[in-house]
């Protein structure tokens, strides 16, 4: 009887103590789990910038790892650091509903982020969705939208590449899901579609075709070559970030248009192609993104884009494209972008330019006999839905192209049904509610 008497003694504290634990609020021994997770912040961002939480494979394209930010759980044991790949991990948290605090480096600009999880006991939670991709500026009163193409060549299925832009410092929206959308096609509402955007997990491969300026003007005032050089570098460096599934080719333009490489995904032939290129000649602009124009829209690749540098105004294209046939050389020249602009329609394809100052160009560039100004490039870009963008120094042309290659890969891709009954496309609103603010684009498609 007394050995059966202190085992029931034994139960009857070990019952008391579990009703002790419970009733103070702590958990029973061995009752904690532990919650890792990947913070990330933006590559580039003007406005403050808000710390996320993903999956490492759920990361929006432009977001890096944050490395050194504090994070505590009320109720942990300790704080911890995430390390270089943005990883952290509390261990011998309490079980139940705490809240998760990260810090960032104090020496950074970013925002503190706090998120509840649910710990479970003996396992890892993953913090796989928390903080806002990217906020609205404090003056944001609108989102500037752009359909930049419309893929229709396996209709009734259509794909549209779209935009989302902050007017307050010009940067992409990402994050917005498929509840922020509303899609108007050949003007019936579409009430069935999904949204994407390129993450850790999620690519879609694009097809660029690089159009380099290697006019004489392109020697630069100290006759080194440095405006060339610098758009070869950033070339390079543009390469260099592509995918293995991304293609691109490489063409250049004075007297004439010529394509030095034609699309491959091979990144050390693109290298050598643009490492042979030199200054000298006219400005066939025009012939040469016609050229560009005519390549990509080969490609099988779902994102397309034609990306054009110079320093220049057109001055020697064919007059099939716009050009007065060579008249850089003869005078009264008259060029006419409006062919230009068709042409890329027709193809559905954007085109983004850069105009690099230079001693052969200004904001209102006049040259000998040929007057005109940035405008030419800043329409060019607009009606065919891509951007225009002002580099004041060869310096600055590597972030462009960063800026440029951002824009693609964070278009959000919108796939639905045609079954409006006209047998095709012929015109495409989108409307975007994101953040409690409004933005809409239209398009007609040729």
């Amino acid at each position: 009887m007394k050995g059966k008497n202190k085992k029931i003694l034994r139960l009857i504290a070990g019952v008391g103590l579990l009703i002790a634990m419970f009733l103070s609020g702590c958990a029973p021994m061995n009752q904690v789990g532990n919650i890792a997770g990947y913070v990330y912040v933006p590559i580039e961002s003007n406005k403050e910038v808000n710390i996320i939480v993903r999956g490492p494979g759920d990361v929006p394209y432009g977001y890096q790892p944050l490395e050194g930010a504090i994070v505590s759980a009320v109720g942990a044991p300790s704080i911890t650091f995430t390390d270089e790949n943005g990883y952290f991990l509390l261990s011998d948290v309490p079980i139940g509903t705490t809240t998760v605090t990260i810090v960032p480096p104090v020496s950074s600009a970013y925002k503190a982020l706090t998120t509840d999880v649910d710990v479970k006991p003996n396992t890892t939670v993953f913090v796989g969705n928390a903080g806002i991709v990217t906020p609205p500026g404090e003056d944001t009163e609108n989102w500037i939208v752009k359909i930049n193409q419309v893929d229709a060549s396996n209709w009734p299925v259509v794909k549209a590449y779209v935009q989302i832009i902050d007017p307050t410092d010009n940067t992409p929206i990402i994050g917005a899901t498929v509840n922020d959308f509303d899609i108007e096609v050949n003007a019936s509402e579409i009430s069935s579609f999904t949204v994407e955007q390129a993450s850790g997990s999620v690519s879609f491969p694009a097809s660029t075709s690089l159009v380099i300026d290697r006019s004489g003007s392109m020697e630069g005032v100290n006759y080194d070559d440095k405006p060339l050089n610098d758009a070869k570098t950033a070339a390079k460096t543009f390469v260099n970030k592509m995918s293995s599934s991304d293609r691109a080719e490489t063409i250049s333009f004075a007297d004439y248009a010529r394509v030095d490489q034609p699309f491959t995904s091979d990144k050390q032939a693109l290298i050598n192609a643009i490492e042979k290129l030199y200054s000298g000649g006219a400005t066939a602009l025009y012939d040469a993104i016609w050229q560009g124009l005519d390549d990509t829209a080969q490609e099988t690749n779902p994102r397309k884009a034609v990306i054009t540098l110079t320093d220049g105004g057109e001055n020697n294209s064919s007059s099939d494209h716009g050009g007065d046939g060579g008249a850089y050389w003869w005078g009264n020249p008259n060029p006419d972008n409006s062919l230009l602009i068709a042409h890329a329609k027709s193809l559905n394809i954007p085109v983004y330019t850069i105009g690099l100052q230079g001693y052969d160009f200004t904001r209102e560039k006049v040259v000998r006999d040929y007057t005109t100004s940035e405008a030419d490039l800043i329409e060019i870009a607009r009606e065919t839905y891509g951007e225009y963008f002002y580099v004041p120094t060869s310096d600055d042309i590597g972030n462009i192209y960063q800026k440029i290659t951002m824009r693609v890969q964070q278009q959000y891709i919108i796939t639905f049904i045609d079954n409006t009954g006209y047998g095709g496309i012929y015109y495409i609103k989108v409307k975007v509610y994101y953040s409690q603010i409004f933005g809409e684009a239209e398009k007609y498609i040729q």
